[in-house]
């Protein structure tokens, strides 16, 4: 595997480890199904929508690169929002049976994915053989997650509800880094 895939993998994962950990952080104690779950989420998003960007750029390079940084801005905008709104005090957090929401889990992983979108769709437009790269960004995204609720299970205490903030503040300042990387801030 080149090593810009690898490098890649890790610079998409960022995100998500921050994210699971946040996730760890908040809950008493964590079951090894609650761990890989939010891995295979992450990871699958991590892993669909780098192809599912590819793809569009391959198809519509020349009218998607107008917004596709605004559509990352908001996702990540409305899923930071809603971790920080509902970052309430550390007991009230703690979700005994260690499961996470569905829903919640599903957005946290789309949102902190679309970055990865915006890479495929680049990858698109400069034509890449994709099969390696989203190889390795969905099983390095898999792992890092696996390791952020891991890791956030055991910092949880001193974080509380710091966590779930930090986690919702680090997704909108992503968002507003797309925005300002392709200058429409």
């Amino acid at each position: 595997m080149p090593t810009t895939s690898l490098a890649l993998a890790f610079s998409l994962s960022v995100d998500s480890f921050a994210v699971a950990l946040g996730r760890g952080a908040a809950v008493h104690r964590t079951k090894p199904s609650s761990v890989l779950s939010v891995g295979v989420a992450f990871g699958i998003c991590q892993t669909v929508t780098p192809l599912a960007g590819w793809a569009i750029g391959i198809a519509f390079a020349d009218v998607f690169q107008f917004v596709d940084h605004w559509v990352t801005f908001f996702l990540m905008l409305a899923v930071g929002t809603y971790l920080i709104a509902s970052a309430g005090p550390a007991d009230q957090q703690r979700d005994v049976d260690g499961h996470f929401r569905f829903l919640s889990l599903c957005a946290a992983a789309m949102a902190s994915s679309m970055d990865a979108a915006t890479v495929g769709l680049g990858l698109g437009v400069i034509e890449h053989d994709i099969v390696e790269t989203v190889a390795a960004i969905g099983g390095v995204t898999f792992l890092m997650s696996c390791l952020g609720v891991a890791v956030g299970r055991y910092v949880g205490h001193m974080l509380g509800r710091w966590a779930g903030i930090s986690g919702g503040a680090l997704l909108i300042a992503l968002g507003l880094k797309v925005l300002f990387e392709h200058g429409a801030a």
